[in-house]
């Protein structure tokens, strides 16, 4: 975080504002935080078994694409507790000749993401945001919305917020279903559907409301989320993190996540609608969806060792389980790289029953900067019931079978801002196709790298 004196921005804001401001802008703005990162990627994946690509669900599936990311934030601090808060974003074009992309030189530069106004009280430990926001839920990475948000500490280590989002980022929920990560009907149960943009544009449509209770206790840490939206669901979801310091750059953790929700009956019949002509559609409509996970971590002198299980999803029920995926980046379920984004254990909107137990091993260089060796393993199964009508073989297709994951990476983070990543994962999946063999062998092997350096100031 920098901050920085900007006497042009205050003379512009001066002359913007005087007209309902008592006195100059250029003596109440005390100053300008700004914030961001730009971020390259290459990301190439390829599919050995030719039309198993329709797996791929929200993953990496084509080859040779570069994308580009770029944010800018920025915190003006206007006089009497209030703060002016703006993000730009420049975000995840594709570029790549070999998957057909070109160069993207027509799109917009930067759009703005966010833009609200803070108010925290002087003698209070209360604030409010109102305006274009990131919702920063449980449920949630960076997806905006138009939110009211209030967030009251009454004691150190307690935080209590309550929010209201009237509208979802029309970039990725409504009409446009090329985000990464979002909930979207359209990797559920194969292509083709005619409803899947329908029941995507549905999922954002309506209000939602919401509460949290956030406490931080030295090695235990809690959360507590509950969130009604409207016409669509109630969501819960709990979070615990308990982790003791054994000596330097040593300690031993336990991670659990709990996700749940009720889904309204309207919002249930609207998706078994949409996919009640398919006859050899395996879905039976949309159910109550609930996520469990459970973590073990041991650090050992720049040793890092991680255990756990996750659970979700019903068979041949699509369930809502997240708003977004929670594995990305340094996610508290970042487990494997390709296995939860692919079709039936994706995890934000799953089709099947998905169990898979995981492991994680990284030794981290002593030393100014931190170079890091991993490998990861992840290995399951997606469950899906075979119903009159439906094949083994469209059972595989979206996504049914054991599936297997290993990754080998190498982070480096060079200084206070440069960091590097560098990975390779190799993802199996195959069902059991004893009684059913005409169509083929039902087996998927894919192959992902992913190339990244990230600057952030």
């Amino acid at each position: 975080m920098r901050t920085v004196k900007l006497s042009l921005v205050a003379a512009l804001a001066a002359g913007s504002f005087s007209c309902v401001m008592a006195k100059p802008l250029e003596d109440a703005i005390r100053g300008v935080d700004v914030s961001g990162y730009v971020q390259y990627r290459y990301d190439t994946g390829r599919f050995t078994n030719g039309s198993s690509a329709n797996l791929n669900g929200a993953g990496i599936s084509t080859s040779q694409v570069h994308r580009y990311k770029a944010v800018l934030n920025t915190k003006i601090d206007v006089h009497d507790g209030f703060k002016l808060v703006g993000t730009f974003l420049y975000g995840n074009d594709k570029n790549g000749g070999h998957s057909n992309l070109g160069t993207q030189t027509k799109q917009a530069a930067f759009y703005l993401k966010q833009a609200y106004l803070q108010y925290d009280f002087a003698s209070l430990p209360l604030s409010f945001q109102l305006g274009r926001q990131n919702l920063n839920t449980i449920w949630t990475d960076d997806l905006a919305g138009m939110a009211a948000k209030a967030i009251y500490q009454p004691h150190h280590g307690v935080t209590l917020a309550v929010f209201a989002v009237d509208s979802f980022d029309a970039g990725c929920g409504v009409g446009n279903l090329g985000c990464d990560d979002e909930a979207n009907f359209s990797y559920v149960a194969g292509y083709g559907y005619s409803d899947d943009a329908t029941l995507t544009e549905r999922l954002y449509k309506e209000n939602m409301y919401g509460a949290a209770l956030l406490t931080d206790f030295g090695p235990l840490k809690a959360e507590l989320w509950g969130n009604y939206w409207d016409k669509t669901a109630v969501l819960y979801a709990v979070k615990l993190d308990f982790f003791v310091p054994l000596a330097e750059r040593s300690g031993f953790g336990i991670h659990a996540n709990y996700f749940g929700n009720t889904v309204e009956g309207s919002f249930k019949n609207a998706v078994k609608d949409a996919y009640a002509s398919a006859t050899d559609s395996p879905v039976d409509g949309l159910g109550n969806g609930n996520l469990a996970h459970l973590k073990a971590k041991l650090m050992l002198s720049g040793l890092d060792f991680n255990i756990g299980g996750i659970y979700f999803g019903k068979k041949n029920k699509i369930t809502l389980n997240t708003l977004e995926e929670p594995f990305g980046g340094d996610g508290d379920m970042y487990i494997g790289s390709e296995i939860f984004y692919q079709k039936g254990s994706w995890a934000a909107l799953s089709l099947g029953q998905s169990t898979y137990g995981y492991f994680g091993l990284g030794y981290t260089l002593d030393g100014q900067s931190q170079l890091r060796f991993g490998i990861k393993g992840v290995y399951g199964e997606t469950a899906m019931s075979t119903k009159d009508g439906v094949s083994k073989a469209k059972l595989f297709e979206n996504g049914a079978g054991d599936k297997v994951e290993g990754l080998a990476e190498v982070s480096w983070k060079f200084n206070r801002g440069l960091s590097i990543l560098a990975y390779y994962s190799y993802l199996h999946t195959q069902l059991d196709k004893a009684n059913d063999t005409e169509d083929g062998p039902a087996v998927s092997v894919k192959n992902t790298i992913r190339l990244q350096a990230r600057y952030s100031f």
